[in-house]
């Protein structure tokens, strides 16, 4: 399985609009959860910061953050106001790509999972998208 593959970006396309609609509560949330782990003695496996989302933009081959302030997304400065970002393809889903908070929503999301085996640091990445699957996958059933 490929995980470039167009036809899994486009049936992911809702979960990823989901994650772009729900980016404030979802921060909030991740922020939250990454103050729990720092106060039970955890450290965070992912900054997350008052302007992440959950999503790179792919353009050109190359992987970019996005981010927020101030109700828009952005991508190195550029607006990417609701999935557009300077270029008419920028809006497709095949032009995301989830971060490692979001992956795991993501596969759970195109496969069902039978059994999972994971190493120590990929375990912990669970700690903190525990609440984005709670957003997610829920808003998208």
């Amino acid at each position: 399985m490929d995980p470039l593959d167009i036809g899994l970006h486009k049936v992911a396309s809702p979960l990823y609009q989901h994650a772009l609609a729900e980016r404030d509560a979802l921060n909030e949330k991740l922020l939250q959860r990454g103050k729990d782990l720092d106060r039970a003695g955890f450290d965070a496996q992912v900054k997350v910061t008052s302007r992440s989302t959950l999503l790179f933009h792919l353009a050109g081959g190359v992987r970019q953050v996005i981010t927020a302030s101030a109700g828009k997304f952005h991508v190195r400065r550029k607006n990417l106001d609701a999935g557009r970002a300077g270029s008419p393809d920028a809006h497709r889903a095949e032009n995301f790509s989830p971060n490692a908070l979001f992956r795991p929503v993501v596969q759970d999301y195109l496969l069902p999972t039978a059994a999972y085996i994971a190493g120590p640091a990929e375990i912990s990445y669970f700690a903190q998208s525990e609440v984005v699957y709670g957003i997610c996958l829920e808003g998208c059933q």
